[in-house]
């Protein structure tokens, strides 16, 4: 009922698109986040990011960029692989072309180690398929609120699978079949309230407003504060003992 949710770009083989042997200045590269580790905080403000080679039909390439396909047309089509760029050779289509949509949004690294985060893109900043893009159709820091807190926490826990080394997974369907605290039962000022929380998330980067979050988030769910952030802590920490 709040948002959508896509994977962020696959490249179909990154080798060739992120960080590619060419000029830094280059007009042909933008800027990529490739994976939560290069994002500090809830906000991609200060991402640390990779460069993604970004080829439009109607360009006109430079003859660096054209001997830079050209050799890896070369190498795929002998290679037969990766294969779904092979196969768009064989077909005589422009392969090396990119379906690149706006991240405006948040972003969520479904491969969680330690700690959970949804995190603020409101710059629309590429994002590689580590992470699901989520598409507000609410204010994003509002947003952004709605998902940092233990209710949402709680539920991925529940239903992520675990891996070795404590890693859970969340499927693209897990974080669409949230259940998030019902908006039209807030009052006006609690709504302000989510709305400046989510900011002040977003800005400083701090955990501690997460038990804000969930605070006020209390006054509308079953179950209370202290009640779902310890069901949290104690299957999130079961999860980290597990994987040891």
């Amino acid at each position: 009922a709040y948002a959508t949710i896509r994977r962020g770009l696959t490249t179909g083989c990154n080798q060739i698109f992120v960080n590619p042997r060419l000029k830094e200045d280059n007009e042909y590269l933008m800027d990529i986040i490739s994976s939560p580790k290069a994002v500090s905080g809830f906000a991609t403000t200060n991402a640390e990011t990779d460069k993604l080679l970004v080829v439009k039909s109607e360009s006109i390439l430079s003859n660096e960029i054209k001997k830079y396909l050209a050799n890896l047309e070369k190498t795929i089509a002998k290679a037969n692989k990766p294969k779904t760029l092979a196969e768009k050779i064989k077909k005589g289509e422009q392969w090396y072309l990119l379906n690149v949509a706006d991240c405006y949004g948040i972003l969520f690294g479904y491969m969680v180690r330690n700690d959970m985060r949804f995190i603020l893109n409101n710059s629309g900043m590429i994002a590689r398929d580590n992470f699901y893009v989520i598409s507000p159709s609410i204010d994003i820091h509002i947003m952004l609120a709605l998902l940092n807190n233990y209710y949402v926490f709680a539920q991925l826990e529940m239903n992520g699978r675990k891996y070795g080394g404590g890693m859970l997974k969340l499927q693209k369907y897990d974080v669409e079949s949230l259940t998030l605290t019902n908006l039209t039962a807030a009052s006006d000022a609690d709504q302000a309230g989510q709305k400046e929380l989510g900011h002040m998330l977003a800005e400083s980067g701090e955990r501690e407003i997460i038990d804000d979050i969930t605070m006020l988030l209390s006054r509308y769910e079953s179950v209370g504060f202290q009640e779902i952030k310890t069901q949290f802590e104690y299957m999130r920490s079961n999860r980290l003992e597990f994987g040891k």
